[in-house]
């Protein structure tokens, strides 16, 4: 590599009008300063393609791509296209970023010679001012160096936040993932259909033990409406995905741990109201690798909801008050 080459950040953009401009800003405002920004109008009907011009003619390190609407995926795979950076790094359009969120995970991935590295998230809502943490010093962040092996350990037993794990956009990868990678179009869950396939790709993974990357939690975005059937299913079969994956590569661990074959199982109940044709086989393929224990909770909780919730209450406690 260069001694400060190229990065590439891509940015999708749908109806996040009252959104982009702060998000932008903190991009530009990074002090790794050899960026290339681009900004990926997916056909959004508000004023968001005008914003994304203006921003090109003001800043020389701005790409523009205006393209018909074809989802999250469609619009970082545009990206990803037409990118020239040696790194990549992935920004949604109505989240903020730490003013050292590029150097910081520049620095964590050279120092280890590592092929991605990611950093801490920090949740936050329209009313909250996080200006003062995106501008804090974070000089002093402590990193974690994983390999493929204790990574993919990670990932399926939760061991930090699954946003940190599993989410695109709080990671800084080397161009040859995404080389041979793109995200799945027309899938709600891109980021869980890839996660794996990236991890394949990757010796070394930096952790960067420091909230970097700010997540706005919005009531109108699609994890915060009520949960589809469409949506569901993705995830199911992102998880399908991840398992014949596993399988394929010999490796000895579920796609699922029991924390996420209760919740897929649990959602059961809502697909299979819907009138989509590909919800027959779902049921079949999760209960049958869930554990007696799991399954009897799920059936507590569908039929006997106020009893399953006391029953949690009381396990907590007694959780509480054991000493190893």
């Amino acid at each position: 590599m260069n001694q400060s080459p190229l990065i590439s950040v891509i940015i999708p953009i749908y109806k996040v009008e009252n959104y982009l401009q702060p998000c932008v800003d903190s991009v530009l405002a990074q002090t790794y300063q050899n960026l290339e920004v681009i900004l990926v109008d997916d056909g959004s009907p508000d004023n968001c393609g005008k914003l994304c011009d203006a921003y090109a003619e003001k800043d020389k390190r701005i790409v523009v791509i205006h393209k018909p609407n074809g989802g999250l995926s469609d619009a970082r795979n545009a990206g990803l296209d037409v990118c020239k950076g040696e790194l990549i790094a992935f920004v949604d359009s109505d989240d903020l970023v730490h003013h050292q969120f590029i150097e910081l995970l520049y620095n964590g991935l050279t120092k280890n010679n590592a092929d991605m590295a990611f950093c801490g998230v920090s949740k936050f809502y329209d009313d909250d001012n996080v200006d003062d943490k995106i501008t804090n010093s974070s000089a002093n962040v402590n990193m974690v160096l994983f390999d493929q092996t204790q990574m993919f350990d990670e990932l399926l037993f939760e061991r930090r936040s699954v946003y940190e794990h599993i989410v695109s956009w709080n990671k800084l990868y080397t161009k040859k993932i995404w080389d041979v990678l793109r995200f799945p179009k027309g899938r709600i869950h891109e980021d869980e259909f890839v996660i794996h396939h990236i991890l394949d790709l990757c010796e070394k993974i930096t952790y960067i033990d420091s909230a970097l990357y700010f997540y706005r939690q919005r009531k109108d975005s699609i994890m915060f409406v009520k949960r589809t059937a469409k949506q569901l299913l993705d995830k199911y079969y992102a998880f399908e995905d991840r398992k014949a994956y596993f399988r394929k590569k010999g490796i000895k661990h579920t796609a699922l741990n029991e924390k996420q074959k209760f919740a897929l199982w649990d959602s059961f109940f809502i697909i299979a109201d819907s009138p989509l044709k590909d919800v027959e086989n779902f049921g079949n393929i999760i209960k049958d690798d869930l554990s007696a224990k799991t399954k009897v909770k799920l059936l507590l909780k569908r039929y006997t909801p106020g009893f399953f919730h006391f029953i949690l209450k009381v396990g907590e406690g007694h959780s509480k008050n054991t000493v190893n």
